[in-house]
Formats: C-alpha cells, structure tokens, sequence
C-alpha cells in the first residue's frame, strides 16, 4: 500500500510496496491558473482509509505526484473517464471505474452538499 511522511511530506514513492512508475508526464491541473506542472505518474493500490480498517480500496489505481511548490494539498479524482498515456488504445481505469466494476460502489455517479445539509436556515 502507498505510504505517506509522518512529517506532512506526503505520497512517498520510495516506501510503497505496490508502487509502477509509468513515467513524467504534464498535467492540466489548474492550468486555467497559469500553472503548468508536471507530474510523476505510476500505478499504486489505494485505500480510502486507515490502515487495515475495512474501508475501500482498489489496485492498479492510477496516481500522480504533482512536482511543484505551488501545491500543498491532495486531490483524489472522482472522474469515471480513464487515463491515457500513450494512446487511446489502452487506457487505464479510474479509480471511480475500478471501484464500480469490483461492485464496491454501486454507480459512476456521485453527489456533494457543502456545507451542513441538516441545516434549517436555507428555510424562510
């Protein structure tokens, strides 16, 4: 499984058991910004939660280190579209994909409320 710094350094690479580089590729994330980043891309198995506690996972999920400053947080992609890296001739699953096709969820689709839904104050 992947592993991350005690110290807030994040995604360490060199400590996963499961770790595949594929290879540096651009990235368009925030390029709306301005920003053009590149990352480290590879394929990892992934865990939505602590160690061992019966959360969801997948394998051979596609993961990328962003190699920048600019960014100091994660971002998990929630996206059903696959990866390309070469061609569109093998394209790799998401992590919605492969979470949906080993029945762990039941759709591609997905909701979110900011804020607190139980509020009453959106009531006049």
């Amino acid at each position: 499984m992947p592993a991350f710094g005690t110290d807030g350094t994040g995604f360490l690479t060199n400590s996963s058991t499961t770790w595949d580089l594929l290879g540096i590729y651009t990235s368009d994330l925030e390029d709306t910004l301005g920003y053009e980043v590149n990352a480290q891309y590879g394929i990892d198995d992934v865990g939505l939660q602590i160690d061992n506690s019966g959360g969801l996972n997948a394998t051979n999920v596609v993961v990328g280190g962003i190699a920048s400053k600019d960014f100091y947080l994660g971002v998990i992609g929630l996206g059903p579209k696959p990866s390309n890296f070469t061609t569109f001739n093998n394209p790799m699953p998401s992590l919605m994909g492969i979470l949906n096709s080993t029945q762990k969820i039941p759709s591609l689709a997905y909701g979110y409320t900011a804020g607190a839904s139980y509020s009453k104050s959106y009531i006049y």
